[in-house]
């Protein structure tokens, strides 16, 4: 079941969104990058991974003696489940989970969007196929410098063949985002297409082009090991394993380079659209989700 059709989650989510954007709001930019990674994150996960924490929304809100306080424990909570499920996933020194759908695309492309609307172009993005969040099966597992640095990496700007990050965090650009006033049902499936072509197959393929390159350096972990991933009980499991063996970081980066070279490429390429940051976004409705969760 997509999180996104049941309403009680949405609501808390929408709510806890809006509350911690308050909070953020006050901080130096600098300070509030790991809460909008945790924003990131849990609006983009089609799960109901965080309903521990988003159970706990309305008790924060209403024994907090602020809302940036309470805004601002929401985060630490979302944050750390955030991190768990992704650490988690990583499998030995140097290597990590890398999301191909990435959060910071998905949760760019809906942050303007009503609860409704949400729900419609999440569940749409289910149903074609592409998965995001943290599940096992929505990402794969590259090397630090595969993931970040390699030549055609999984953050690679299709447009220009540059690493520019935050090339795949921008909207798609043919659609009116107010447009859903118009036809709700029509626009989310419209612009879900958009961000299908526009965002979601280039993600795959780089994603999927830099995990291929790194084969070698997977059946190296594996021999090292003692047998795949599959064959342990946990990814936890098989690390510990990879790190008995004694395999440090250096190895697995020294190898990564070998596979993808050492010449780094730039970070070029912006795209046309530059959008606001999410602190500057007020998503439609997050005050009326604030005062039904505060009723539960």
């Amino acid at each position: 079941m997509n999180a996104w059709n049941d309403r009680t989650y949405a609501l808390l989510a929408i709510a806890a969104e809006d509350v911690v954007k308050d909070a953020a709001l006050n901080l130096p930019k600098e300070q509030t990058k790991r809460i909008g990674r945790a924003i990131q994150g849990l609006m983009a996960e089609p799960t109901d991974a965080y309903r521990l924490q988003l159970e706990q929304v309305p008790k924060i809100i209403r024994d907090r003696p602020n809302r940036e306080l309470a805004g601002l424990d929401i985060a630490r909570l979302i944050a750390n489940k955030e991190s768990l499920l992704t650490n988690s996933q990583s499998t030995g020194p140097a290597m990590e989970f890398h999301h191909l759908m990435h959060n910071n695309a998905v949760y760019d492309a809906t942050k303007a969007l009503p609860m409704s609307t949400l729900g419609m172009f999440q569940q749409g993005l289910a149903d074609s196929g592409y998965k995001a969040g943290a599940s096992p099966d929505a990402g794969v597992v590259l090397s630090r410098y595969g993931h970040r640095l390699g030549p055609k990496s999984a953050h690679m700007n299709p447009e220009t063949g540059g690493n520019y990050t935050m090339y795949f965090g921008t909207q798609p650009v043919e659609l009116e985002m107010n447009s859903y006033l118009k036809n709700e049902e029509q626009f989310a499936q419209d612009y879900l297409q958009a961000f299908i072509d526009q965002k979601a197959k280039p993600m795959y393929l780089a994603g999927m082009a830099a995990y291929e390159r790194e084969a070698p350096l997977r059946q190296f972990l594996d021999s090292a090991a003692g047998g795949p991933i599959e064959s342990f009980s946990s990814p936890a499991q098989y690390k510990k394993a990879v790190l008995d063996a004694g395999i440090t970081e250096k190895d697995v980066d020294m190898i990564a380079m070998k596979l993808s070279g050492t010449q780094q490429i730039e970070p070029v390429g912006r795209t046309q659209i530059n959008t606001k940051s999410y602190r500057n976004i007020r998503r439609p409705g997050a005050q009326d989700a604030i005062t039904a969760v505060l009723k539960m």
